[in-house]
C-alpha cells in the first residue's frame, strides 16, 4: 500500500487508499482475535499448574499480549480518528502517515521478547548450556538495536526500506530458523540415541513434539520470509500480519505442549502407569531429574534412566 502525500483529490484518496486500509484492518483484527483466544488459553493451563518455573514464560506471554493490545490500539486509533482527519481536511496525510510509526517500535519489542522465548527454550533442551543464551543474547540485542534504527529511518509514506531494514528483518528470519532448528534437533538427537530403550507411546510423543516445535515455529520466519521478498506495494500486508504472528507463534506453540502434556496426564492415569511422560511437566529439559526445569516449551530425556543419560550425552 502506497499512501500518496500531495498532488491528489480527495476522491482519488479515498479510492486509492480505503480498500487497502480496510483490507489491512480486517486482517489484523482476525489475527488479534486468534491472539485473544491463544493467550487466555495459554494463560489458564500455566495458571493451574501452579509450577514457579512458568513464571518467566507466562510473564513473557502476556507483555507480549499487552504490546499487541498497545499495536492494536494504535491501528484502531489511526484508522478511525486520524485518517478520518484527513478525509476531512483536518490533518495532512503526511502527519497522519506518521502516525503509524510506533506500531513498529511495538514490534521490534516483541520480536524481543519472542526471540527472548526461542532463547530460553533452546538454552533448556540443551541442557543449560551458558554459551547459547550469551551468544544468542548478542545477537537478539544487536538485532533489536538494527530494527529501532530501522524504523526510525523508514519511509512509512511509500514503504521504502531503510538501510537497515534488509539486515534486521533477514537476521529475524535466520534467528528464528537456526533457534527452532537447534531446539528440535537436540530433541531428535536424544530421541535417536536412545530409541532402543523407549517404547513406542514414548516414541510418538518426541515426534508429536519436534512436528509442534517445527511446525510452530516456521510461521513467523515464513511471514517474516514473504515480506522480504514481496513486491513494496505489498509489504504493508506483510508486515502488520508479523506483527501479529510474533505474538502469536510462541503462545500457538505453548497452548499445543501443554494441551498434549493434559493429554499425557489423563492417559496415564487412565493406565495407571508410573512412566513419566516426556510431555509431561516436568520433563522439558535434558538435564537429569534432579536439576529438571519445566520451560513449557519443549519436551526433553529427563526421564531417562541416569546410564541411559550418560549413553546419550556421550
Amino acid at each position: 500500500m502506497t499512501i500518496a502525500i500531495t498532488g491528489v483529490s480527495l476522491q482519488q484518496l479515498i479510492l486509492e487508499t480505503v480498500p487497502p486500509i480496510l483490507c489491512s484492518l480486517l486482517v489484523e483484527s482476525l489475527l488479534f482475535g486468534i491472539h485473544i483466544v491463544l493467550f487466555g488459553i495459554c494463560a489458564y493451563l500455566l495458571a493451574i499448574r501452579q509450577n514457579p518455573a512458568h513464571l518467566f514464560v507466562l510473564l513473557s506471554i502476556t507483555a507480549m499480549f499487552a504490546i499487541s493490545v498497545a499495536d492494536m490500539t494504535v491501528v484502531y486509533r489511526w484508522v478511525f480518528h486520524d485518517y478520518v482527519a484527513v478525509l476531512k481536511g483536518q490533518m495532512g496525510p503526511a502527519a497522519a502517515v506518521d502516525q503509524i510509526r510506533p506500531i513498529g517500535y511495538l514490534y521490534v519489542t516483541d520480536n524481543l521478547f519472542a526471540d527472548g522465548l526461542l532463547i530460553y527454550r533452546c538454552y533448556k533442551v540443551w541442557n543449560n548450556q551458558r554459551m547459547i543464551p550469551i551468544v544468542a543474547g548478542v545477537l537478539l540485542a544487536a538485532d533489536s538495536v538494527w530494527g529501532y534504527i530501522a524504523i526510525r529511518f523508514l519511509d512509512i509514506s511509500s514503504f521504502a526500506l531503510a538501510t537497515f531494514t534488509p539486515l534486521f528483518l533477514w537476521s529475524v528470519f535466520a534467528f528464528n530458523v537456526v533457534m527452532t532448528l537447534a531446539t528440535a534437533g537436540r530433541i531428535w538427537w536424544v530421541t535417536r540415541t536412545s530409541h532402543l530403550l523407549l517404547d513406542k507411546q514414548q516414541m510418538k510423543k518426541y515426534r508429536t513434539a519436534i512436528t509442534v516445535i517445527l511446525e510452530s515455529g516456521a510461521i513467523y520466519p515464513i511471514t517474516v520470509l514473504i515480506f522480504n521478498v514481496s513486491p513494496s506495494n505489498l509489504k504493508i500486508y506483510f508486515f502488520l500480519a508479523a506483527t501479529r504472528v510474533v505474538g502469536i507463534m510462541p503462545t500457538l506453540m505453548i497452548v499445543q505442549i501443554q494441551a498434549s502434556q493434559a493429554a499425557s496426564t489423563r492417559l496415564l492415569e487412565r493406565e495407571g502407569s508410573d512412566t513419566l511422560s516426556p510431555l509431561s511437566s516436568d520433563t522439558f529439559c535434558t538435564n537429569p531429574p534432579s536439576q529438571v526445569a519445566d520451560v513449557s516449551l519443549a519436551p526433553s530425556a529427563s526421564h531417562l534412566p541416569a546410564y541411559q543419560l550418560r549413553a546419550t550425552s556421550g
